[in-house]
């Protein structure tokens, strides 16, 4: 880099080289930015695309095939549950945190009686066909500690 300085006199020649060279730096500079800009993910999520969204919303459920008794979920996990027999779920328990805990249980019951694991709903119960499927969403309420649910078909 050139210093110039008053008094001592302005060389041409060098200052457009220093120029070309500062505007050649600035353009690298610039394209590396945008670079940045066009491939980071913004912390306002403002250039999330739906096929990223929809890769970070899926998970993998978990099958639970010719079930009965007692089955244990566990926290923000999917279940697809077939009941072979009367079933009752045991909900988890929930550490003191921030973070949101759900459980979403699709149940193909065949006829069998399921019994929720808990009596706090969100909405007035459903009357649903048990020989049909149906899910139930579960969700850890912090105000009270206590797992809600409600149920569709």
């Amino acid at each position: 880099m050139y210093t110039f300085e008053a008094g001592k006199g302005i060389n041409c020649n060098k200052l457009n080289d220093n120029f070309d060279e500062v505007k050649d730096d600035a353009n690298a500079n610039e394209q590396a930015l945008q670079t940045i800009d066009s491939t980071a993910l913004r912390k306002d999520g403002s250039n999330l695309t739906a096929q990223i969204i929809s890769a970070f919303n899926q998970v993998t459920p978990v099958v639970l095939t010719n079930q009965s008794g007692t089955i244990s979920l566990s926290d923000n996990t999917t279940y697809f549950i077939s009941l072979s027999g009367n079933a009752t779920i045991s909900l988890p328990s929930v550490p003191s945190d921030q973070r949101s805990h759900t459980i979403i249980v699709v149940v193909h019951s065949n006829n069998k009686s399921f019994n929720p694991g808990t009596t706090k709903h969100l909405a007035t119960p459903a009357i649903y066909d048990n020989t049909k499927p149906f899910q139930y969403m579960y969700i850890y309420n912090k105000i009270d500690n206590s797992w809600y649910y409600c149920v569709g078909q």
